[in-house]
């Protein structure tokens, strides 16, 4: 049995972010996954949303999404915080990031409530459901 020691952390890429409190992040695994995560600050208070995984070029959902929403008042530290948690999660192994826009990131998300619930087009049908359910 061989083990190792003296580990070293090696970074292999960086991601230049010019506005931590408005900005859109695409970060891809070697699994062909992307994750999203976005900010947006209007008057001193941070939204943060982080998406994922998705395949792109498939609208089919993942077996399980993470889909996770956070407000908070402005503090860089602990956006900086967040956004470098969420780049180098053991989970997402996300070996590439870019900056995008948050348009294109509305674009690529897949709503999980839409998808389940796309047959259900009125109420008088969700009502019919509730009935059934009593």
């Amino acid at each position: 049995m061989t083990f190792d020691y003296l580990r070293r952390v090696v970074v292999d890429g960086q991601l230049d972010v010019d506005d931590m409190g408005n900005c859109a992040i695409l970060g891809r695994n070697d699994f062909g996954e992307e994750f999203y995560l976005f900010t947006k600050t209007e008057l001193g208070w941070v939204e943060l949303i982080e998406y994922g995984p998705r395949t792109p070029d498939i609208q089919l959902l993942p077996t399980a999404i993470t889909l996770t929403y956070s407000r908070f008042e402005w503090n860089e530290g602990k956006l900086e915080r967040l956004i470098d948690k969420w780049l180098n999660d053991g989970k997402r192994m996300i070996s590439q990031a870019e900056l995008t826009t948050h348009k294109k990131i509305k674009d690529l998300i897949l709503n999980p409530v839409d998808i389940v619930l796309a047959d259900i087009d009125d109420e008088d049908e969700f009502e019919e459901l509730l009935s059934d359910e009593e």
